[in-house]
């Protein structure tokens, strides 16, 4: 339970966004571009407290959020309202915490999960060489008139996107995600949410916290890179395999109880995959599988051990974890790119 009550948190921060729809018309880049901006705006600028419906393979939960945006970064609390109870913090430095597990538990770290609105509004034309939008009919999500906005990838190697934005402010009421052959794999939904400028002293206390919840949870980041038969090794991924780039690594992390040799990220700038890099034990994870919306695809390199997971096809997933490969100090710049 717990695991998937912070997978879907994180997943949430990301996505916030009908079912059927009955009109859809081709839009301008220009007209898909405002939309996508107000949205950016919207996703960074709001305060708001509600609860939302999160539905993931089969399994649907209640969930109440209360989310002060800040100049330095926005703060949040999510406390499940269905099931085990389950109490989740991002503070202003996009870490995000367990609280209900003993001491603080640091389960991501650092920022790495962007908003949806804030993705596409800072990668639309180069999304554009994979996907269509469109707009569709307006509907009504928790009262917001919201117009629905539908992403469609133009190959098999990625999912598509059907969202809900509130006409007047540009917050993202409802999402869906479906997979390639077209099948809802997630669903999110607010049932009633209050928007605000200025966040109310009430839901100001609601996400401040009087611990040091870095130095609570234990967690560290070591930047040192892994050493490997007396030379320095770092890990990449080769080409850009489907159009997915690296944006993110890490050497040597460790969040929570879960200590990787090292972290990338890859991105076609909407959908995002992780792979994690630790060294080999007794069991090793081969080959592609997929769990509702991830899939996950494992292989070995020596002595260490490749997982790639991320929303987005088995395949792609495959091809991804294929193009990762170990390279020596010379092959770096002083930023860990391959050159």
């Amino acid at each position: 339970m717990t695991s998937k009550f912070a997978r879907s948190i994180s997943l949430f921060t990301l996505l916030i966004g009908g079912l059927l729809f009955q009109s859809v018309h081709a839009s301008s880049s220009d007209e898909i571009k405002s939309w996508f901006e107000r949205m950016s705006i919207a996703s960074t600028e709001l305060s708001y407290k509600g609860r939302f419906v999160y539905n993931r393979d089969g399994e649907t939960s209640l969930m109440e959020i209360i989310h002060v945006a800040g100049d330095q970064g926005s703060r949040e609390r999510i406390v499940s309202l269905s099931g085990e109870v389950q109490e989740l913090i991002r503070d202003q430095n996009g870490n995000v915490f367990l609280m209900n597990l003993g001491p603080p538990l640091l389960i991501d770290q650092g920022g790495r999960d962007i908003p949806l609105a804030v993705r596409i509004n800072a990668n639309l034309d180069r999304l554009l060489e994979n996907y269509t939008f469109e707009l569709a009919e307006i509907d009504r999500v928790a009262g917001y008139k919201s117009q629905i906005i539908i992403i469609s990838p133009l190959d098999k190697n990625r999912y598509s996107y059907r969202l809900w934005v509130d006409v007047e402010t540009g917050f993202l009421t409802r999402s869906q995600l479906l997979n390639e052959k077209g099948d809802v794999v997630e669903h999110i939904m607010f049932s009633d949410i209050e928007l605000m400028r200025e966040p109310t002293e009430a839901v100001l206390e609601a996400v401040l916290y009087g611990q040091d919840l870095s130095v609570a949870s234990g967690a560290v980041v070591i930047s040192n890179p892994v050493a490997n038969d007396n030379n320095e090794v770092f890990w990449s991924v080769s080409g850009s395999p489907f159009g997915f780039l690296r944006t993110h690594s890490q050497d040597k992390i460790s969040l929570g109880d879960k200590k990787s040799v090292a972290y990338l990220m890859v991105t076609d700038g909407l959908a995002s995959v992780s792979i994690y890099i630790e060294p080999f034990k007794d069991k090793a994870l081969i080959g592609a599988s997929r769990a509702g919306a991830l899939s996950a695809y494992g292989r070995v390199i020596d002595d260490y051990q490749i997982t790639v997971i991320g929303e987005v096809p088995p395949i792609t997933v495959k091809h991804i974890g294929d193009a990762v490969i170990q390279t020596q100090m010379s092959q770096h710049d002083d930023s860990g790119l391959q050159r």
